[in-house]
């Protein structure tokens, strides 16, 4: 499936309200802002710092925004199965994936702060056994690099493989 932005289906085979060419219809039926308040929604008071988690309360919690069931009729369905159906379109929702940067280098700070402070301890209690006190660090950053290094080379085949 190719992401191509076109207008909503005109074919009765997929069901959505309101339909294209009405006042009220969009595409994509749910615009980005709206996707991410409703996703981002605590239904309570949010007690975990910011940093950790994002949360928004600009709507309501009894809202029908809330739980998302006021937008669910925008959104294509489709009648039928695939199966016996030789159409090369096919519509509905694309999700996209956008890392935070922020949060990746937390993560790798937290992943060797661990080890780091044990290397120190670690000198601190046996002074001149360097050896034993890296072992944890070079553990952790082999790790960080094989992941970093596998996803380099999966992600140059995939680049190959769709282009």
């Amino acid at each position: 499936m190719v992401h191509d932005k076109k207008e909503l289906p005109n074919d009765l085979v997929y069901r959505y309200n309101p339909r294209a060419g009405e006042k009220n219809a969009e595409n994509p039926p749910i615009s980005t802002h709206l996707f991410e308040t409703m996703y981002y929604t605590c239904d309570t008071v949010c007690r975990w710092p910011s940093i950790l988690h994002d949360c928004s309360n600009d709507l309501p919690i009894n809202s029908h925004l809330t739980h998302g069931t006021g937008l669910v009729d925008r959104i294509p369905k489709r009648a039928s199965c695939f199966e016996h159906d030789d159409t090369p379109e096919v519509w509905g929702l694309q999700a996209v994936l956008v890392p935070s940067v922020l949060r990746v280098v937390v993560y790798h700070i937290l992943w060797v702060l661990g080890p780091l402070v044990f290397w120190c301890w670690w000198l601190g209690q046996s002074p001149g056994d360097w050896q034993n006190a890296s072992v944890p660090i070079t553990v952790i950053v082999g790790g960080m690099s094989a992941f970093w290094g596998s996803i380099a080379v999966l992600g140059s085949r995939e680049e190959k493989v769709s282009g």
